[in-house]
């Protein structure tokens, strides 16, 4: 697997295992992007340089690892919302483990909005939390069940922590990623037709389902791997605008699907204001 970049997570529910949406506030649909077009792939015009520029006529993508660096350093300094969903069902449809994060980060990394919810069977009752960093504190809104406790997040000396010093998910993925495209072979490069708002042409999608390396995807080492399925939309600076993965592995000896989904939505045009519930926390 690519290695090289670790990144801290402050998954103040545990959930361990959990990464990677369901998504609120997009202008469409994850995946509603239509319309393929054919002829021409040039993804460059007056003035611009596509970093990403894959040959749909033959079905392949030329640099993975250049891709991920592109999509990290993409979002690195600016600000963008991100929606990661982790999720685990049984055949019948039983919910035994979701996980989902949203996070807001102004290109100001000590200023962010973040908010958990962990739910399911596995999960006893259901977890939620919720943080806002103002640039000098961090504020925690955290419910189990029906209980809920506002506070302010301090070091053991009481100290109020400071944004910078509070490893906290800022969605990038990109472990994540290279974990979905060492285990399932792209077989398929599409270039899309037309953009949602806010996102410059061209847009590409790549699918695949053919399973090349299983051990990334189960638990059990011998478990068999089934019904995998990837879609990734990659926009030409190499950002992964949206992801959609999943496969069906077993859990102690019985199948169960897994899907992961991201979706990433206002690059460069991100903003947040104090929530509500953070207005009267004492400090």
């Amino acid at each position: 697997m690519r290695v090289g970049r670790v990144f801290a997570l402050a998954l103040l529910v545990g959930l361990a295992g959990c990464g990677g949406l369901a998504d609120t506030g997009t202008t469409r649909d994850p995946f509603s992007v239509e319309q393929p077009t054919t002829g021409s792939t040039d993804a460059t015009g007056p003035g611009t340089h596509a970093v990403f520029d894959p040959d749909p006529a033959r079905d392949r993508v030329q640099n993975l690892d250049a891709l991920l660096d592109s999509h990290e350093r993409v979002l690195d300094g600016t600000g963008y919302r991100v929606t990661a969903v982790y999720r685990e069902t049984t055949a019948n449809g039983t919910l035994l483990r979701e996980l989902i994060r949203e996070g807001a980060y102004p290109p100001n990394r000590s200023r962010y909005l973040y908010h958990e919810r962990a739910a399911g069977t596995r999960v006893g009752p259901t977890q939620e939390t919720q943080l806002f960093a103002d640039g000098h504190t961090v504020y925690s809104r955290r419910s189990i069940g029906d209980r809920t406790e506002v506070t302010v997040l301090r070091d053991s000396d009481g100290t109020p922590f400071s944004p910078t010093d509070l490893g906290i998910f800022r969605g990038q993925q990109t472990d994540l990623l290279a974990m979905a495209f060492e285990s399932v072979a792209i077989d398929e490069v599409e270039r899309l037709g037309h953009s949602p708002r806010q996102v410059e042409d061209p847009l590409y999608r790549l699918r695949g389902d053919s399973v090349r390396d299983r051990s990334q995807l189960s638990i059990d080492a011998d478990a068999s791997v089934r019904n995998a399925s990837l879609e990734v939309i990659v926009d030409s600076d190499g950002l992964v605008r949206e992801f959609r993965f999943s496969y069906v592995t077993s859990r102690d000896g019985r199948p169960v699907r897994v899907t992961r989904r991201l979706v990433y939505r206002d690059v460069g045009q991100t903003s947040i204001e104090r929530p509500g519930w953070a207005a009267n926390v004492t400090l």
